[in-house]
């Protein structure tokens, strides 16, 4: 799970800039679990109250962005690879109604949702966490905590960002530092520079 990739897209492209004023949703509060950061931002965008706590809580500038209910959140680990690991028994003592995760939907992250949806005897849904399909994300997420009108527009403008960004002019060749040393990167065609290439950057480091 690419969980700081898929953090960026969501806060850069559409929920910490538009979740703020997010809808509430007429369901009980707290009743979903996010597997992982990233779904916690798509549920945070779509449907905040139904937002049981954060994987890893946000920085306090993230914070300050937001309502007070986001700082009122428990941080409850992440079910999903990436941060500190949730405890299974606690998770379960909330009760929750549906556990969201929001990545890639390779076969690895198909099977850890099985396992724990039997661990923990709450439906898992994995949703496709694409940078090209963040509005079929949001529009999913939405029918799922029953909030899809209030979140339509939220799908619309993420869209319209989308679209901003597949006709933004090319710009550099770039090489994508990783790794403490920067010498490791991420090849054309990957997950971590499809931003870039997507916009029409150049990745020098070729398949």
């Amino acid at each position: 799970m690419t969980t700081t990739r898929r953090a960026a897209l969501i806060g850069a492209g559409t929920a910490f800039t538009l979740a703020a004023c997010g809808p509430a949703s007429p369901r009980a509060a707290g009743d979903v679990i996010a597997a992982g950061q990233p779904a916690a931002l798509l549920i945070w965008a779509v449907a905040r109250d139904r937002l049981a706590g954060w994987p890893r809580r946000p920085t306090a500038q993230a914070l300050g962005a937001l309502p007070a209910r986001a700082a009122d959140l428990p941080e409850l680990g992440a079910l999903a690879s990436g941060g500190r690991p949730a405890n299974l028994e606690a998770i379960a003592a909330l009760k929750p109604q549906l556990v969201i995760d929001y990545g890639d939907t390779d076969p690895e992250n198909q099977a850890l949702g099985d396992r724990l949806k039997t661990r923990l005897g709450v439906d898992w849904r994995l949703i496709d966490g694409a940078l090209t399909k963040i509005p079929e994300a949001i529009r999913e997420t939405a029918v799922l905590l029953e909030a899809d009108q209030a979140a339509a527009g939220l799908a619309d403008e993420a869209a319209r960002i989308l679209d901003r960004w597949r006709r933004a002019q090319g710009g550099p060749s770039f090489y994508y530092a990783r790794g403490a040393d920067g010498l490791e990167t991420g090849f054309r065609g990957s997950l971590a520079t499809e931003v870039l290439e997507g916009a029409g950057w150049t990745n020098v480091a070729g398949v």
